[in-house]
C-alpha cells in the first residue's frame, strides 16, 4: 500500500457485548487513510475484496460495463475486465489463497456461475455451472482448501434435480455434487437455498443454507458420504434480500452471519453448551450484503453501511463486539469526499498486520479505506522485535 503516515482523525467506538461473560471492553482508536480505486463510479453498489501476496496487496471486484478487478500495484491501480456482462446486480464473493493468489466467484446476468483467480500469467477464468436463485443479493460462494483448490457452492441444477451444488476444482475440471438431502436431528431436510461455504483447518467442508424457515449448518461425513447438519433456528425473518456468510474462526470455531432486510445477526457454535448462540448486531443495515471476515488470530469481523449513512466496522476480539464508525466529509489527507453512497456494500479484509481494509462506493467513486501501520516510537521498537520473534501470523478466511 501507499506509505503510511500518522493521522489525526480519531474515531469514536461503541461496544456490544457478546459470547463472553460481562466484563470491561476497551475502546480502540483507529485512524483511516483513503484511496480512490476507480474514478468512474461502479454501476452497482455490490463490491468484493481480496488480499494478494501475504495479505499485502488489495484487489477490489466491482461492476462497471462488465465485471472488473482492480489490483493495487507499486505504480497504481491496474484494472482487468473478467466479464463483459453488464448485470447491475452481479453478485460476487472474493477470497485469498494461501499462496498469495486471489479468487472470485460470481453470477453473471445469464445466471452462469463463473470463477476466476489471479496467477503470474494474469487472470484465469472458467464456467462452473448454472444457478437457480430467487435471491436478489445472494450469489455463489467459495472457499480454498489448504492446497489452494477452490470449492464453489450455489443453488443450481444437476441433472433433473435442483438443490445445493458443491463444485470442487481438481486441477483439470470441476467435480460437482448435489446436496439434496441433509440429516438434521434424524430428520431429512430436502433442498435449500442461499448456500455459503467454508473449509476448516482439516479441509472439511462446511455449508450454511436456508431450508424453509430454518438456517442450517451442515458438514459431510466422509466415511458414509452423507451430509449431517444442525439448525440455528427459525427466528430469522426470511426475505428475498436474505443472505448468509459462513466461516471458521480460531480453533475451527464455526461462525455464521445472517443478514435479512435491515437486520444482521452473528451466530457461533458454543462448544461448552453444545448449542448455537446468536446475537443481533444491527437493525439498521443498508448494505445489500454483509460477509464475515477473520483476522490472522481467527477473530470475526463484519463491515456494512448503515441507514445512518456511515460505514460501520465491527470486530469481536474476545471481549465483545466493537463498533467503529468511519469518518464522513472531506478527508484532509487525500482530499477525497468519503461519504458512502446509499446501500453500498462494505467489503472487508485484513492485511498482514491485522489492520482492516474496506472497499465501498463513495461520493468520490470506488474507495478503499484502511488503518495504516504507523511507524512506532523508539520505545515501542524493542517490543515489536520481541513480538516478531514469538508470534507468527496465521491467515484463515
Amino acid at each position: 500500500m501507499k506509505p503510511s503516515r500518522i493521522c489525526t482523525r480519531v474515531i469514536t467506538v461503541a461496544v456490544l457485548g457478546m459470547w463472553v461473560p460481562p466484563g470491561p471492553v476497551l475502546a480502540t482508536n483507529i485512524t483511516w487513510d483513503f484511496q480512490k480505486v476507480s474514478s468512474p463510479p461502479p454501476s452497482s453498489p455490490m463490491v468484493s475484496l481480496g488480499m494478494r501476496t501475504g495479505d499485502t496487496w488489495p484487489t477490489v471486484f466491482y461492476n462497471r460495463a462488465g465485471f472488473r478487478a482492480a489490483s493495487l500495484t507499486p505504480v497504481g491501480w491496474s484494472e482487468a475486465t473478467l466479464s463483459t456482462s453488464a448485470d447491475n446486480f452481479m453478485r460476487a464473493r472474493a477470497r485469498d489463497g494461501n499462496d498469495g493468489r486471489v479468487g472470485v466467484a460470481w453470477l453473471s446476468d445469464s445466471r452462469e456461475v463463473r470463477f476466476a483467480q489471479s496467477s503470474r500469467y494474469g487472470w484465469q477464468a472458467s464456467s462452473v455451472g448454472t444457478a437457480v436463485t430467487s435471491s436478489s443479493v445472494s450469489g455463489p460462494d467459495f472457499a480454498y482448501t489448504s492446497d489452494d483448490r477452490p470449492v464453489v457452492t450455489y443453488t443450481g441444477l444437476l441433472g433433473n434435480k435442483t438443490g445445493l451444488v458443491v463444485s470442487a476444482y481438481d486441477g483439470l475440471g470441476w467435480n460437482t455434487e448435489l446436496v439434496d438431502k441433509v440429516t438434521v436431528s434424524q430428520t431429512v431436510r430436502i433442498g435449500g437455498d442461499l448456500p455459503t461455504i467454508a473449509i476448516d483447518s482439516q479441509d472439511r467442508i462446511g455449508l450454511g443454507f436456508r431450508s424453509g424457515s430454518e438456517v442450517i449448518f451442515a458438514t459431510k461425513d466422509l466415511t458414509q458420504g452423507s451430509w449431517y447438519g444442525t439448525s440455528l433456528g427459525s427466528t430469522f425473518p426470511s426475505s428475498s434480500s436474505m443472505m448468509l456468510s459462513l466461516g471458521y474462526g480460531a480453533n475451527d470455531n464455526v461462525v455464521m452471519a445472517i443478514k435479512s432486510n435491515n437486520m444482521l445477526w452473528v451466530s457461533h457454535f458454543d462448544i461448552q453448551s453444545g448449542a448455537w448462540m446468536t446475537e443481533q448486531l444491527s437493525a439498521t443495515v443498508a448494505s445489500q450484503r454483509v460477509n464475515l471476515a477473520f483476522d490472522s488470530q481467527g477473530r470475526p469481523a463484519v463491515a456494512f453501511s448503515g441507514s445512518d449513512d456511515v460505514i460501520h466496522y465491527m470486530i469481536n476480539r474476545g471481549d465483545g463486539w466493537t463498533d467503529v464508525v468511519l469518518p464522513l466529509g472531506a478527508d484532509p489527507a487525500s482530499g477525497l469526499t468519503v461519504n458512502p453512497v446509499v446501500g453500498t456494500d462494505a467489503a472487508l479484509a485484513f492485511d498482514r498486520s491485522d489492520n482492516p481494509v474496506i472497499a465501498y462506493v463513495g461520493s468520490a467513486g470506488l474507495l478503499l479505506a484502511y488503518d495504516p501501520v504507523v511507524t512506532p516510537e523508539p520505545a515501542c521498537l524493542l517490543m515489536a522485535v520481541v513480538g516478531m520473534v514469538t508470534l507468527r501470523p496465521r491467515r484463515r478466511s
